[in-house]
């Protein structure tokens, strides 16, 4: 595919933190880590061991288990080692890349094997789920904020609540701003604590949170907010204050990225390649980006390999590969 001569991040804007806020934000567009796919390789590898174990000595037949984690995956710092598009952002960001994790549940005799639930759920439900499973009391001195996933397990449609929401007041190490959220069916609303701006997006016609509607859908908009800010008060969550020492930068030129991710299919090498040379300049060197995406050999051969099709359009692989080999890595950048 050609992968491994090409560079896989982007430079964005300045990190909004005090102790990076001299370094830009690296997202990871092409999913190219070895090591991060040598690692997803030994997990899987290891929780078939492990489900293999709880068969071998009859312990499958009354065992639950849940697989999931805890963040999206690191996509925009510390070595961004992988992509999680076509969702937006990773790990420490309010947008979906971030508050999106894989879950898997296994209950033999119960539910039943490939079945696919698309009710939202949380980390908090997992509790009161397995309390439920293992038919035991809350201890008197706790409270829930989660719902059991019970029903959605036996084959459940829906769960009755309000929404979804979360509540990340402060700065992190990925370029996420202190923000809070809440997610009711397809509708996501986010706060942003920093200036008090609301961001509006429909998860199911726009999962990548590329569109922010906030402002041709009010009625939404205003329920969503008035219900964040309910539960924020209801809570007693704490909200960031102006910090009085912090010093903006002042350099922020070339502090966005000017080609949106909506443009190209990041689904196939080609359409990420595209991507990669039209946010460094390089692209218009070549050929004309309009032209070449009406094309009918760019539609026809879109899942080949990226060096194959740059040859059916008549371009220099060689050379387009040389210039992005060029490009200094986020490594490279840390250095000088």
């Amino acid at each position: 595919m050609g992968l491994d001569v090409l560079n896989p991040f982007i430079a964005g804007e300045h990190f909004p933190c005090d102790h990076k806020k001299d370094r830009r934000i690296m997202r990871r567009v092409i999913q190219s880590d070895p090591q991060y796919a040598a690692m997803i390789y030994a997990l899987d590898a290891n929780i078939g061991r492990l489900l293999e174990s709880l068969k071998q000595q009859g312990l499958d037949e009354n065992t639950v288990v849940i697989f999931t984690t805890d963040n999206g995956g690191l996509a925009t710092s510390e070595g961004s080692p992988t992509s999680n598009l076509p969702f937006s952002e990773g790990k420490g960001w309010m947008y979906e890349g971030g508050t999106r994790e894989p879950l898997f549940i296994s209950w033999k005799n119960t539910v039943q094997p490939s079945t696919f639930c698309s009710v939202p759920v949380s980390s908090p439900d997992f509790y009161p789920t397995i309390l439920d499973i293992a038919q035991l009391p809350l201890p008197s001195e706790q409270s829930l904020d989660g719902l059991s996933l019970k029903p959605l397990l036996l084959g459940g449609k829906t769960l009755d609540r309000e929404g979804i929401f979360w509540h990340y007041p402060h700065y992190g190490n990925q370029g996420g701003t202190p923000a809070a959220a809440i997610r009711q069916d397809d509708w996501k609303l986010i706060r942003f604590f920093e200036d008090n701006r609301e961001e509006l997006h429909h998860l199911a016609s726009d999962p990548g949170e590329h569109r922010d509607v906030a402002l041709n859908e009010l009625a939404m908009r205003n329920s969503l907010s008035l219900s964040l800010s309910t539960w924020l008060t209801e809570v007693s969550a704490l909200l960031p204050e102006t910090n009085p020492d912090h010093t903006p930068l002042t350099d922020h030129s070339n502090n966005s990225m000017a080609i949106p991710l909506s443009k190209y299919d990041l689904e196939t090498p080609f359409g990420i390649l595209l991507y990669n040379l039209d946010i460094r300049g390089l692209l218009q060197k070549h050929t004309d980006i309009d032209t070449l995406m009406a094309d009918s050999q760019y539609k026809s051969n879109i899942d080949l390999p990226a060096g194959q099709f740059l040859t059916i359009l008549g371009l220099n692989a060689h050379d387009i590969y040389e210039e992005l080999y060029q490009i200094p890595t986020r490594y490279q950048q840390d250095t000088g």
